[in-house]
């Protein structure tokens, strides 16, 4: 799907259109890059956007444990997160380089160091994201071992 995003303060956030982020509308989902890895995807799959392609990799207890808003980071012990990957595409190779650089300026920013800056709503968003994608990876886990 098509999703307009934008990196702020060490959180990427995306939303349906630009138009949605201009008109203040609440993101669809938010990422801390802390610890993030970001690459070229290795498949050597065709297609629209294979010159501008890139993957990002994030390790969903990090994002839980980042936004928790305690010295100790504890994880809801319901949640069972694992990895999650992103591909993303960019207008142009030149703006794919500056996107990839700048997540990599902001996987490197050190464990929490972001969510110290986040308000009350971002860590909310935040913590909803990684419980879903940590919910979506338990149903495709189950999925792949039926």
């Amino acid at each position: 799907k098509k999703r307009w995003f934008v990196v702020e303060r060490g959180m990427l956030q995306y939303y349906v259109s630009e138009s949605d982020r201009l008109t203040g509308k609440q993101a669809l989902g938010a990422l801390i890059l802390t610890g993030a890895t970001v690459r070229r995807p290795s498949s050597d799959k065709k297609g629209k956007y294979k010159a501008t392609c890139f993957r990002v990799d994030l390790d969903l207890a990090e994002q839980i444990t980042s936004s928790a808003g305690d010295e100790h980071g504890v994880l809801d012990s319901t949640l069972r997160p694992g990895k999650a990957k992103w591909l993303l595409a960019a207008k142009s190779e030149k703006e794919m380089l500056a996107w990839m650089d700048t997540i990599h300026f902001w996987s490197r920013t050190g464990t929490g160091s972001p969510a110290v800056l986040l308000t009350v709503a971002e860590v909310e968003a935040v913590r909803a994201s990684a419980a879903r994608e940590a919910q979506a990876e338990a149903v495709s886990a189950s999925a792949r071992a039926a």
